[in-house]
């Protein structure tokens, strides 16, 4: 699933298309950004250039983890809590018994739920980040093109694949972390 991903956020299929038929004419490639694989080329250079962004982000992609880790226990346990309230009512086992269950079931559901947001923060913080990594490097790559580039190339679709191609990969990569690291648990 990751190398799906580093392998085809960010290149559209008109962007490949274009770049293979401006290849066969001699011509230069247009720009890819970081990430992006032109035709023909191995995409394990993408995954490892993603990686090797997401390096820094170890330590919050790690607590993330462990917070997903923590929300899976939660919500394998909060059947047994539930159980244990019905055996409770119908056992009649006094108050006392009842208080102690029903205060064992909230803290499961906030504790599931705790966790469970601060997973989803942590990993969009991360997706935040990278994209931003990917931006920065993307237009010191726009930056240092030739001026011909420019001449080339419309300014419009250079800033909307500068916006909006890392904001797909922001949610891409969010979405994709939780899925990946979801079977796990």
């Amino acid at each position: 699933l990751l190398l799906f991903l580093a392998q085809n956020i960010m290149a559209r299929r008109e962007l490949m298309t274009a770049a293979r038929e401006a290849e066969l004419r001699g011509e230069t490639l247009p720009l890819l950004a970081p990430g992006m694989v032109r035709p023909g080329e191995n995409s394990g250079a993408s995954l490892t250039r993603l990686l090797a962004l997401a390096k820094s982000e170890v330590c919050l992609i790690s607590v993330g983890i462990g917070m997903l880790l923590l929300s899976t226990m939660a919500n394998l346990v909060l059947p047994q809590v539930a159980g244990a309230i019905v055996d409770a009512i119908s056992e009649k086992k006094g108050d006392h018994h009842m208080n102690v269950v029903i205060r064992n079931f909230l803290f499961v559901v906030v504790a599931g739920a705790v966790t469970t947001s601060i997973r989803n923060y942590l990993f969009t913080l991360v997706g935040q980040r990278l994209v931003y990594k990917l931006r920065s490097q993307l237009y010191k790559a726009i930056i240092s093109q030739e001026t011909s580039f420019f001449d080339e190339s419309k300014t419009g679709e250079l800033l909307n694949r500068l916006s909006n191609d890392t904001q797909v990969m922001q949610s891409s990569i969010t979405q994709n972390i939780s899925m990946c690291v979801s079977p796990v648990t």
